[in-house]
């Protein structure tokens, strides 16, 4: 992932991270500090709920956020958190929202709101996704059936 990371990602690139950064049996802080230091790009850390290691050494990243944030991107709004929300901010005045949490991905589908979409790196070939890529999958959400269609 380390690879993958930084084949997209530039030093100098800001990354929003969903959350959990490092996680899993037998990690500790001086793992995730270890994975930290080969990334590249200013990291703004918006906390899941497995970023216990990670909270450890929150003064390396470039910001560090829990809950709701709402990033300005482009000048537009947009809406990041770890978990998927049934309803935010100006979600029905188009501003979109974007999470992590879910672990879906091609053989694990969820049902989520419109003009939402999960950016977690099991949905997206173990790769970060730039904003325009982003807004394509956005725009495909709104294609999708609703729920009994």
């Amino acid at each position: 992932m380390i690879e993958n990371w930084n084949k997209v990602v530039a030093k100098d690139d800001f990354v929003y991270h969903l959350g959990d950064f490092c996680f899993g049996r037998g990690t500790s802080s001086q793992d995730a500090l270890r994975y930290f230091e080969q990334l590249n790009g200013k990291i703004i850390m918006i906390a899941g709920n497995h970023d216990r290691h990670a909270q450890r050494i929150k003064e390396y990243f470039y910001k560090w956020y829990e809950g709701i944030y709402e990033a300005k991107i482009r000048g537009e709004k947009i809406v990041l958190c770890h978990y998927p929300m049934l309803s935010w901010n100006a979600a029905f005045h188009g501003r979109p929202h974007l999470f992590g949490h879910c672990h879906s991905g091609p053989n694990k589908k969820i049902t989520h709101q419109l003009n939402s979409y999960d950016v977690g790196v099991d949905n997206n070939n173990f790769t970060p996704i730039s904003y325009d890529e982003v807004l394509v999958k956005l725009d495909e959400t709104i294609k999708l059936p609703l729920l009994g269609d």
